[in-house]
């Protein structure tokens, strides 16, 4: 046990020494984060005013792609003899256009509609397309004699099984 503790003791300077050694390189090395820290600082500040000017640039240069990819929208309906009507999402932006043609152009029109956030004009007209289909007034009578006969064939036939 001795001689344990004589090894031991002759350990312990040199531990001592290695420990102070990295006392000195722990303070060194706690300086210099301390530096750059503060060199960090500006450069933190000058990140977030970039990266505020990025964000409005790149917002304004949104705003002149979505107009410009709209001018195209209606200048493309216009170009083939429609009409440009502008459908607005629910803060009253122009989102997009749509075009109403001649064949298709109701003959009044009348208030936009707001509906699921987008404005879009209807017909004043509250009438159903013509279709070209006319009622038969003698679709009923030819069903209600095709009734009759299949009931008078019905009858014969129970007749004849019984």
């Amino acid at each position: 046990m001795a001689k344990l503790l004589v090894e031991k003791a002759v350990e312990l300077p040199k531990l001592q020494t290695a420990i102070k050694g990295y006392s000195a390189k722990l303070a060194e090395l706690k300086e210099t984060l301390a530096q750059q820290l503060a060199d960090l600082k500006p450069l933190k500040a000058t990140s977030a005013k970039a990266t505020a000017r990025y964000n409005k640039v790149k917002a304004e240069y949104d705003e002149v792609v979505r107009k410009e990819t709209l001018a195209r929208q209606k200048a493309e309906i216009e170009r083939r003899g429609g009409t440009a009507v502008e459908v607005r999402d629910e803060s009253g932006k122009v989102v997009e256009y749509k075009g109403i043609f001649p064949q298709s152009a109701p003959k009044k029109l009348s208030t936009p509609v707001v509906y699921r956030g987008l404005s879009v004009y209807k017909s004043a007209e509250s009438q159903l397309p013509s279709t070209g289909t006319a009622e038969n007034a003698m679709l009923p009578m030819i069903c209600l004699a095709l009734a009759g006969v299949g009931m008078m064939g019905l009858k014969k036939k129970e007749e004849e099984e019984e």
